[in-house]
């Protein structure tokens, strides 16, 4: 994965922890307009961050079988 990449998905998974964070606030929910906005882009960046997680995981695991055949071998 290019570094750009990597580094626009990463501020995604820590602007989504923002968000969490945002929208637990008990005075979130004062400013409907403000809480709107929250919400959709917390829609819009959560199924992005999940796959991105996902992908980690993967390379992790990849890089874990990897060493796993070294050690093998």
């Amino acid at each position: 994965m290019k570094p750009s990449m990597r580094a626009k998905l990463d501020h995604l998974d820590t602007r989504l922890a923002e968000l969490n964070s945002l929208l637990t606030l008990e005075e979130a929910t004062k400013d409907m307009d403000a809480y709107r906005k929250l919400t959709r882009e917390h829609s819009d960046i959560a199924t992005v961050v999940e796959q991105f997680g996902l992908y980690k995981q993967a390379e992790a695991d990849a890089k874990a079988a990897e060493r796993c055949v070294k050690i093998l071998i």
